[in-house]
């Protein structure tokens, strides 16, 4: 399925607004996502890597970030392997806004 009939898929089916929830599973806000591709490791770019909003003020942070939690201990006990990650691995990656802030004051 290409990346746009993905992201129509999610539409037809109502999925393109999620409630994100933060600790301890409180609403953290609602976003739509607007864009999803699948794409290799090596296609992610510094611009992609900031608009994440975590810190990462390039793409070496983030694949830095990334790698050492899909090799940790915990995710690779779940998978009962620990993942190769390497440029060719594929990644969804996700672009979305965000259309209900959280106005709780409780973050």
């Amino acid at each position: 399925m290409s990346d746009a009939n993905w992201l129509r898929s999610l539409a037809r089916w109502g999925m393109t607004t999620f409630r994100p929830l933060n600790w301890p599973s409180r609403v953290r806000n609602t976003i739509e996502l607007v864009d999803v591709r699948v794409v290799p490791m090596k296609e992610i770019d510094d611009d992609f890597a900031r608009a994440e909003g975590r810190g990462y003020s390039d793409v070496a942070q983030w694949r830095a970030a990334h790698e050492e939690f899909f090799r940790s201990d915990d995710v690779s006990a779940y998978l009962g392997r620990t993942p190769v990650i390497d440029d060719d691995t594929l990644v969804v990656a996700e672009r979305f806004r965000t259309v209900e802030p959280d106005n709780s004051g409780d973050r």
